[in-house]
């Protein structure tokens, strides 16, 4: 999806997109049932409870669009057919191996993102894949007023979801009796509304869902959380992202968090939606991308948007191997075993001082980067009291605060937030006394330390003395936050 600073010219461009399906025979259009609807990899069954199991799909990057081209997407490779390269939903090699992999990761649904008003035929290319092996499929629509979305809503009845080719039966459908197709509607919550109240008989003919990239509501399809709310409980739809934003407008401030991540993922885990949404397979601009074989070293997005692994290193799968864990499973594993806490998220409050810390918020532009942890700064909602804790082996963490995406680290006698990196700056040792931690960074050999109870103080970094109050910790595992 792309960036909706762009919003006001892609409600124009929506409005032409659906103008022009009218004029496009789109339901006689065939489209050819060769090799390439055939997945190459080996469908996995999912074992996650929820029946639909979606992910977006990103059908207007491709190279149509006049700002392609063919080796990188913003310095962002895929390797498709043996070759790093550009996405491109364009091409049938490129759908078909995108299909293989969501399939193998257990997903059973796509959401293609038509809300820019772009990508019509790489979208019905995808609808006679997903009728060709099984797969769910709907549409994810904008609008500027009810009269518009009453015309959208004819356009996807008569080129979607009853398509006069038949694979209209592939289209998503509700739980109602009779069933009706499901319009994912990106837009606000005031459109939104709108649109539901509306009662034309094209619109009536189908279930509208809701998707934002802002306002947190139960029951969001996507397009974002906001970190400091979080997932919001439902048995009926979640979405989980890797996507920590706080504006738009900075590239800093918006970026991709592994722990953020399985934090989502472990929230559905715990609530078992109906519809479980994994963020955006192959979204690299909005962060909520998890797609296979995919280098994002030299991403032009910032060091926010890179996918990298629990040691800080560039990986190409880690994002992509940890859905279809969770997918396929149910669960997620620990990465390794034997530390002296789970992996997950946790409160961490001074146990002399009796306080819990944060951080300066990044919104709208990156501040926290660099910047200290001090007593009850930010710590206005549960989520910014949050860390998690990935361990790295010997009893070694790193420690990401949740809402920021960052990890923590020592620079000289300060702990500060800092892009992910494989630096022993962002490891810290855990010692525990009795029921109490301290933490000790492995660069600097010394340990977490407040030195008085002000709000506002900052932690500091002193020669360890495992008996002092002011260096330890009480962790309190987070509900549902903890990998077993």
């Amino acid at each position: 999806m792309i960036q909706k600073l762009y919003k006001a010219f892609m409600l124009l461009a929506l409005v032409f997109f659906f103008a022009s399906c009218n004029n496009e025979q789109l339901s006689n259009e065939i489209i050819p049932t060769n090799n390439v609807n055939t997945p190459s990899k080996v469908p996995a069954p999912a074992a996650l409870p929820s029946t639909v199991i979606a992910t977006w799909i990103n059908v207007w990057n491709g190279d149509t669009e006049s700002w392609w081209i063919q080796n990188n997407y913003h310095g962002v490779q895929v390797l498709v057919n043996g070759t790093w390269q550009s996405i491109n939903n364009n091409d049938a090699t490129h759908r078909a191996e995108y299909l293989a992999d969501v399939q193998a990761a257990g997903i059973n649904t796509l959401i293609v993102d038509l809300s820019n008003g772009a990508g019509n035929n790489a979208g019905k290319a995808y609808q006679q894949l997903c009728y060709s092996n099984s797969m769910k499929i709907c549409v994810a629509l904008n609008t500027t007023s009810t009269t518009a979305f009453e015309s959208s809503c004819g356009t996807v009845w008569t080129y979607w979801a009853n398509r006069a080719d038949g694979t209209g039966v592939a289209y998503l459908r509700d739980t109602s009796t009779p069933a009706k197709p499901i319009i994912v509607c990106y837009m606000s919550k005031t459109m939104f509304d709108a649109c539901v109240a509306s009662t034309g008989p094209n619109r009536s003919k189908f279930n509208l869902v809701w998707a934002s990239g802002e306002t947190s509501l139960v029951d969001k399809w996507g397009w974002q959380l906001e970190p400091w709310v979080g997932p919001m409980a439902s048995t009926s739809a979640m979405f989980a992202t890797p996507a920590t934003k706080w504006g738009a407008n900075n590239q800093g401030s918006w970026r991709k968090s592994l722990a953020f991540f399985d934090f989502t993922m472990l929230a559905i885990k715990a609530n078992n939606p109906y519809y479980a949404i994994i963020g955006s397979y192959d979204d690299l601009s909005e962060r909520n991308g998890w797609i296979n074989d995919c280098n994002t070293t030299n991403s032009d997005f910032g060091e926010g948007a890179k996918m990298k692994d629990i040691y800080g290193n560039i990986s190409n799968t880690v994002y992509y191997n940890r859905v279809k864990e969770f997918v396929t499973t149910g669960t997620l594993t620990t990465y390794n075993s034997g530390g002296l806490i789970n992996d997950g998220a946790y409160t961490m409050q001074n146990v002399c001082y009796q306080k819990k810390f944060g951080c300066i918020r990044p919104s709208t532009s990156p501040v926290d980067v660099g910047a200290t942890l001090q007593f009850n700064q930010e710590l206005t909602t549960n989520m910014e009291k949050y860390y998690w804790f990935y361990h790295l082996g010997n009893n070694e963490y790193r420690i990401v605060k949740l809402t920021s995406g960052l990890s923590l680290a020592a620079s000289g006698t300060s702990v500060v937030l800092a892009y992910d990196a494989n630096s022993t700056t962002q490891r810290w040792k855990l010692q525990v006394i009795n029921s109490k931690y301290v933490l000790t960074n492995m660069s600097t050999n010394t340990s977490m330390n407040f030195a008085a109870i002000t709000d506002g103080t900052p932690m500091d970094l002193v020669t360890t003395n495992t008996a002092s109050t002011k260096q330890q910790f009480i962790l309190t595992a987070v509900a549902n936050g903890i990998i077993n």
